[in-house]
């Protein structure tokens, strides 16, 4: 009888134990994929929060556009160059001033959009509280951030007034319409975001060219953003090119976190399958000392003794991986159909990080999700197996088979 055959035989002896114990690994994996899961789905939803509603994946400014966003410090890029390095960009342009209707009155940032590209690189168009999206054959209509149309008292149909300073230092002033009003998006669109098209910007402030920001948006789920920056800054030479990361540093904090949570629970988790499996195991080394002490007495070398208990730790982890696998999947699939809503728990309009935070959570199923927590679960189930192989492998044979 072969090293295989010994250890199936010997694992169908106790179908009992080896029930209790693959069963308890089996729901420890399954709990473990679901959580990373749905940390990866929260994960998942607050990078996208950040790239649809405003950020992007990358931004570009002139140099010191951020410290100090000068009205004149304005990129001049190759629109050509751009579309050459085959990225999806909008530009964007930015300026304060003020707003008012009736009495009320509240400083305002302008940002002049390009409504044509504004769509590739974010979904603020869809971010509609009421009202409609700009219509570049309406250059009067604007949108308003959801705190800015309460402090002005404004909803789609009213008419403000809006007065600035233009490039030329003449004094801007315009009667303008309200098209419509934006959920949230972030605390600073919220509060002070006025969205005009980028026609009216520049009639507005009398700037004939440049941009102020042009916004990337990188393809896939998991882009690579450094090659990203890397192809944005030969597009723009001389140009400050951040990521996401870079312009929302807490929001980033907050998503390398989930790392770190996942890493955590998938310790503590394998940690009590591991105490399992090695308790296990070590009661049936003492439970058979008589029957090793045999196997030894006809010939079986300290090595193969320690293999039959390898084996059984693999024949236990197999199964239990089946189990995790099949149940932590059943769950994140239903996770994926079924998103977690916690909109009764939190305001439709909470932020983190400074962005606004959707409150319906998802499972985001990848292969690593599911993967690494089945690898954890044979290499534990190998650790824990090692010492209690190791006493069957060292046993005395005479003293084994005299053993009580």
């Amino acid at each position: 009888m072969n090293t295989v055959q010994l250890a199936v035989r010997n694992v169908e002896r106790k179908r009992a134990r080896l029930l209790v114990t693959a069963g308890a690994m089996g729901l420890a994996g399954a709990f473990v994929i679901f959580f990373t899961c749905l940390l990866d789905g929260f994960y998942g939803t607050m990078v996208g929060n950040v790239v649809d509603n405003e950020c992007a994946h990358l931004q570009a400014h002139a140099p010191g556009w951020r410290a100090d966003p000068d009205l004149y410090n304005s990129l001049k890029a190759d629109p050509q160059a751009l579309d050459a390095a085959g990225l999806a960009w909008a530009p964007r342009l930015s300026a304060f001033g003020l707003a008012a209707k009736g009495e009320a009155s509240a400083g305002m940032e302008m940002r002049g959009i390009d409504c044509a590209r504004e769509p590739r690189v974010s979904k603020l168009d869809t971010r509609l509280l009421l009202g409609a999206w700009l219509d570049p054959a309406q250059p009067r209509g604007v949108v308003l951030g959801r705190r800015l149309a309460e402090k002005l008292e404004a909803k789609p149909g009213d008419e403000l007034v809006l007065l600035s300073q233009a490039a030329d230092g003449s004094t801007a002033n315009e009667l303008v319409k309200v098209r419509g009003v934006l959920m949230t998006v972030s605390e600073r669109t919220d509060e002070a975001g006025l969205l005009v098209t980028e026609g009216f910007f520049r009639d507005f402030y009398q700037l004939p060219q440049g941009w102020h920001e042009v916004a990337v948006r990188l393809p896939g789920d998991t882009p690579d953003l450094e090659a990203g920056r890397r192809a944005l800054q030969k597009a723009l030479p001389g140009a400050e090119v951040l990521t996401w990361k870079e312009l929302l540093p807490a929001m980033a904090g907050i998503a390398d976190m989930e790392k770190g949570v996942s890493f955590v629970f998938m310790a503590i988790a394998y940690l009590a399958v591991g105490l399992v499996v090695f308790n296990a195991m070590l009661m049936g080394v003492f439970e058979r000392i008589r029957e090793f002490g045999i196997m030894k007495a006809l010939g079986v070398g300290p090595g193969r003794v320690a293999a039959v208990i390898a084996v059984e730790a693999l024949l236990e982890a197999a199964l239990a991986a089946t189990l995790a696998g099949t149940v932590g999947l059943a769950l994140a699939v239903l996770l994926r159909s079924h998103p977690l809503d916690l909109r009764n728990l939190l305001s439709s309009s909470a932020t983190v990080g400074g962005m606004a935070f959707d409150p319906v959570i998802g499972a985001l199923i990848t292969p690593q999700a599911v993967l690494r927590p089945l690898a954890f679960l044979f290499v534990l189930s190998m650790l824990a197996v090692a010492y209690p192989a190791y006493r069957a492998a060292t046993l005395d044979p005479l003293a084994a088979i005299n053993h009580r």
